[in-house]
């Protein structure tokens, strides 16, 4: 297969956004965390006490994000992929354009965590492309694209890793019980 050339999303995040999750590049078709199968979605929903969040529309999962001060960009603004693939490997590194972090942090002085989705290698390109950021508030997670390959008790231990970490950056003290996410109509 080609390279194809792929450009990041647009960041999610507002004055309010308390932790930044970064991937590192979408995949050629530009669906991986708006899949409504992905566990991403999943795991968000468990930990906030929501049920079926990977059934919203991109427009709710956008409003989901914010209503609970979580933030959602890339690590690169775009690259080439050398297959139409989530994983990291199929990114070509020498043409990578990096997203600033450091200036979305700047302008968003709220977001105090940064969580990477992505064990090894999106964490060492984070580092490689961001050293003027403290990696003290920067923790790196497996990324959640590939759960679904690994064997169950790494998967558990990947899952349960993700909503530790989540609720301790977001100060869950315990779980809530699930309810459905409603989405707010704006005045006017």
């Amino acid at each position: 297969m080609a390279d194809k050339h792929v450009k990041g999303f647009n960041y999610i995040v507002d004055k309010d956004s308390k932790i930044l999750i970064l991937g590192t590049l979408p995949p050629v078709d530009r669906t991986f965390y708006y899949q409504k199968d992905k566990l991403f979605w999943q795991i968000l929903g468990e930990v906030l006490g929501y049920n079926e969040v990977n059934i919203l529309s991109d427009e709710q999962k956008k409003n989901f994000l914010h209503e609970n001060g979580i933030g959602l960009w890339d690590i690169f603004k775009s690259g080439f992929r050398r297959e139409s693939s989530s994983k990291d490997t199929s990114i070509d590194i020498s043409t990578v354009k990096p997203n600033k972090i450091s200036n979305l942090l700047n302008n968003y002085p709220n977001i105090k965590y940064i969580l990477i989705n992505g064990k090894v290698q999106a964490y060492e390109w984070f580092k490689e492309y961001n050293p003027e950021i403290d990696l003290s508030m920067v923790k790196n997670l497996y990324n959640t694209g590939s759960l679904n390959r690994l064997d169950k008790s790494l998967k558990e231990k990947a899952i349960l890793e993700w909503k530790t970490e989540l609720k301790s950056v977001l100060n869950i003290q315990e779980k809530a019980k699930p309810r459905a996410f409603v989405v707010k109509k704006k005045n006017g």
